[in-house]
């Protein structure tokens, strides 16, 4: 048994004792002011925390629980409804593919008119030449009436370019697109052409469709239809493999299949011609981010290190 001196917090006296353990608190009473000092006999390296110093004093912490089988099943539910919501926006673009190459044509109203540089209200600019070609070799030139309106009937879906030049003024070149699910001009939504008065100058190109072609749209669908398909399957195989075999790896990357898909619409531009599929996007971004990080936690559980035994 090791003696060991201490000092009394109170009076300041040194109180010599016998420690009886590393790990067991003993106390001793100081002779001059008769109070209780605690004793612990010496060890290397020394105690950092105080349930070190006296470990009898705080009771032993419950040994935590390994994730159950709930926290699978809840990420097995939540990949499997990833899994149909992909499958089903992967759908909703195929069949708007299809529509997009429907039968039809379209029709384009505009208004053609200037600037002034004395004052920002504008004025029709009546006479103005609109030379509009479309995809399918499709071109017709007409005039702006006494209002500045024009009127284009007959044009094939895909990207027009609209060319609006007037005596005086430099021309404008307006790339839009028109389509039976995609338009950025149209009837409803007529084209408004500002001509400046700087006859000679080089033309102003206005580009307001991310879709030049018909073909560059179907593209864009037929792609992230695809990837959107790919991550159903990983999502799903992935639901599998939590609800039956208890395979959180494959977990983790049907969560994570889930996660970045909705990257995908937004690289390709669907937002743009769908803005409504934002809402849909960021439910499975926020699904996908659940069942990775619920996934994890058996992961990060099993790769823990072992407790030191005493």
């Amino acid at each position: 048994m090791a003696w060991v001196t201490v000092r009394c917090p109170r009076c300041g006296a040194y109180v010599a004792a016998p420690a009886r353990s590393p790990t067991t608190a003993s106390y001793a009473t100081c002779p001059h002011c008769s109070t209780t000092v605690p004793i612990v006999a010496p060890r290397d390296p020394a105690p950092l925390f105080t349930w070190e110093v006296f470990p009898s004093v705080y009771p032993s912490l419950p040994v935590p629980r390994a994730p159950g089988a709930r926290l699978l099943t809840v990420v097995g539910v939540a990949l499997l409804v990833a899994t149909l919501l992909l499958a089903g926006l992967a759908g909703f673009l195929v069949w708007n593919g299809v529509e997009a190459v429907g039968p039809g044509t379209f029709t384009l109203h505009g208004t053609v008119v200037r600037s002034s540089e004395f004052s920002s209200v504008t004025e029709p600019v009546a006479g103005g030449t609109v030379n509009v070609s479309g995809e399918s070799g499709f071109h017709e030139l007409v005039l702006s009436n006494a209002s500045g309106g024009f009127v284009v009937t007959g044009i094939p879906a895909g990207g027009v370019s609209v060319n609006v030049s007037a005596p005086g003024y430099s021309s404008v070149l307006v790339e839009v697109f028109v389509s039976a699910i995609y338009a950025t001009a149209s009837s409803s939504s007529p084209l408004v052409v500002t001509l400046t008065a700087s006859a000679g100058s080089p033309s102003t190109i206005v580009v307001q469709s991310p879709f030049p072609t018909l073909e560059n749209l179907l593209a864009s669908l037929g792609s992230a239809a695809v990837l959107l398909g790919i991550a159903a399957l990983i999502a799903g195989v992935g639901a599998r493999a939590a609800l039956r075999k208890g395979r959180v790896t494959h977990a983790v990357v049907g969560g994570a299949a889930a996660l970045i898909a909705p990257a995908a619409l937004f690289e390709l531009g669907e937002t743009i011609v769908f803005p409504y599929l934002e809402l849909p996007t960021v439910a499975l971004a926020a699904i996908g981010a659940l069942a990775v990080s619920l996934a994890l936690v058996p992961l990060v559980w099993e790769a823990r290190p072992p407790e030191p035994s005493e």
